[in-house]
């Protein structure tokens, strides 16, 4: 089944008459994970060798990025980090196969047709996806998995696979969003001011995900995420004014 949504403040939007440039294809399929996973006696799969996908999403501007470069660094060969596949042109500093596979169109959507996606998206025309088979092999091999992917991609993996562990991570306000994406000097005003607006609408569905995380200082942020990555079943440890910050982020957000 397919169905076309629209993110909005409050969930899945409508996939016509009210819907946004920002466009969610959400593909519902079965993936048989039989060969990485084993059945335990209450019928439920968990991943051999106590493997965890971790799911790491965050609006554009929150430093997600240099979030994941550090972990990669400190962590090494312990965790498989996935690497998403796109239409959308590369920047200057992005490398294929490294940043993202940069796929033509047909090719993505081969990929789509032949089921080869955990999950994937169209955002403002362009396709982003998850491959499949990386992550299955990694996982078959018990290695702990990363998802750099939004929280719609995050719900598609939620009910296809089981020990899946998600973090979210927010700027430490608005206005340090703001000036972070300005400063790539890489879109134009309307972009940004579209990124903003899209930063709100993520930031609603900050209650989706298992562990929230504040981007305020980057060296503590990677330690709490190393925290939450050896021991995944550890309850969430947030900041305690968590709620009166996302207020604030919300309050202070562009229509």
């Amino acid at each position: 089944m397919t169905a076309v949504a629209c993110a909005s403040s409050d969930g899945w939007g409508s996939g016509t008459g009210g819907c946004s440039s920002y466009a969610y294809t959400h593909e519902v399929e079965v993936i048989d994970v039989s060969d990485a996973v084993e059945r335990v006696d209450n019928g439920k799969a968990r991943m051999t060798s106590d493997a965890h996908v971790f799911i790491l999403s965050a609006p554009s501007g929150t430093g997600k990025t240099t979030i994941i470069r550090a972990l990669l660094e400190a962590l090494g060969d312990h965790v498989f980090f996935s690497v998403s596949a796109t239409t959308r042109p590369p920047r200057p500093s992005e490398r294929d196969g490294v940043d993202y596979f940069f796929w033509p169109p047909k090719r993505f959507e081969g990929a789509i047709e032949h089921g080869d996606f955990l999950e994937y998206a169209s955002v403002y025309g362009q396709y982003y996806g998850t491959p499949k088979e990386p992550v299955m092999r990694a996982l078959e091999n018990g290695r702990q998995v990363l998802l750099d992917i939004d929280w719609q991609g995050a719900r598609q993996v939620r009910e296809r696979l089981p020990s899946v562990v998600t973090i979210f991570l927010l700027p430490p306000s608005q206005a340090e969003l703001e000036r972070r994406l300005r400063g790539r000097q890489t879109e134009a005003q309307d972009q940004v001011s579209r990124r903003l607006k899209d930063a709100a609408r993520e930031i609603h569905h900050w209650r989706d995900f298992n562990h929230v995380v504040v981007n305020d200082e980057i060296k503590r942020t990677v330690q709490e995420i190393r925290a939450i990555l050896d021991e995944p079943d550890a309850a969430p440890a947030g900041p305690r004014d968590l709620e009166q910050r996302i207020r604030e982020l919300l309050a202070s957000s562009p229509e």
